[in-house]
């Protein structure tokens, strides 16, 4: 804003206020007047060195003991010159509303015109939310909530909007504004309990990647690739063996392992203990030795133990599990284990 216009201003407005004795009640005290034209003249002078923060305290002093409503001249005037331009508006419509006779009518059209012409500088902004009800804070100062009674008045550049809600999350939005701009803003909230889902459904797949997940397995059929050995002769001993499985339960399944080499069948019962993507599971079984040649006869054995599922991906994974085994005095104790690959479906 130029200064040379807001000083002839206000030089203006001093010369009125000593043509217009100011009131405070129908019959003011003399030293009041005094007083308060003391306070007047002092703005006047601080206007004309250009320290506008004082000169508004004393136009607002002189306004407080006397209260003219030419005086808010001034006070917008100076208000204008610190930038602070809601105030400045605010002054301007007091004066409007207050002159009831006081003001001549030339007086007034230059507050009009000096109030819309400030508003040709600023930019205005309608601010809405949804849900009604938010805390609005523009560039770190309290405008009230929504919805606002009014636009708010800003000056060209930069805004930082923020708004708060209860129970939704916080909005921070950034506006430029340039001169005679009319704005639209409209926030919308977002709760914070999908957020929170959200956030739960992210750790869980975080979870997962690491091999730990907590909803259980949706595949009910699996196929395995192993290779088998008694561990109390494994320099021995060892065949290849093909197993399937069906999962009639989130974590009991039945199976049934095919050794190759060794003519025998091991069926099973497995029971998830812990885990999915990796877990350990509790086995009970009947190692069936099935006869293939005069030397080898059937025999049924009981066999329990433990095993451990590593799934590697949605439909691949790696099983190790250790036996138990005993078929009788005869034939005794053996420990059999298996490792190898197994396919979901």
């Amino acid at each position: 804003m130029l200064l040379k216009p807001l000083l002839a201003s206000i030089a203006l407005v001093g010369i009125a206020v000593g043509s217009h004795a100011p009131t405070v009640d129908a019959k003011p005290r003399k030293q009041v007047l005094k007083d308060a034209d003391a306070h007047f003249k002092r703005g006047v002078a601080l206007v004309d060195e250009g320290n506008y923060t004082r000169a508004l305290e004393e136009f607002e002093k002189a306004y407080d003991l006397a209260p003219h409503p030419l005086v808010l001249f001034n006070i917008a005037g100076a208000h204008r010159a610190l930038k602070n331009y809601r105030q400045a508006l605010d002054s301007y419509s007091r004066l409007l509303l207050e002159a009831d006779g006081q003001v001549s009518a030339s007086m007034l059209e230059r507050a009009k015109r000096d109030m819309e012409e400030l508003l040709s500088l600023l930019g205005r902004v309608e601010l809405e939310s949804t849900p009604e009800g938010a805390s609005i804070v523009v560039d770190g100062d309290e405008m009230g909530t929504t919805p606002l009674g009014e636009r708010l008045i800003l000056a060209p550049g930069q805004h930082v909007i923020e708004a708060k809600l209860e129970g939704y999350k916080s909005i921070t939005r950034n506006v430029r504004v340039s001169s005679g701009d009319v704005l639209d803003v409209s926030l919308e909230f977002v709760s914070l309990k999908p957020e929170s889902a959200a956030i739960t459904e992210s750790q869980a797949s975080a979870s997962l990647a690491k091999g730990i997940s907590e909803s259980p397995s949706p595949h009910k059929l699996s196929l395995s690739a192993t290779f088998g050995t008694n561990t109390r002769k494994i320099a021995s001993t060892g065949a290849p063996v093909l197993g399937a499985s069906f999962a009639f339960h989130d974590r009991v399944a039945l199976g049934l392992d095919v050794v190759l080499v060794a003519y025998s069948a091991i069926p099973q019962v497995r029971i998830r203990i812990a885990g999915d993507a990796l877990s350990v599971h509790a086995i009970a079984a009947l190692p069936l030795s099935i006869t293939g040649d005069e030397e080898s006869e059937f025999f049924v054995a009981g066999a329990g133990g433990l095993g451990i599922r590593y799934k590697l991906a949605k439909r691949l994974g790696l099983r190790l599990e250790a036996l138990v085994s005993y078929a009788g005095e005869e034939r005794g104790l053996t420990i059999p284990a298996f490792a190898g690959a197994e396919a979901f479906f």
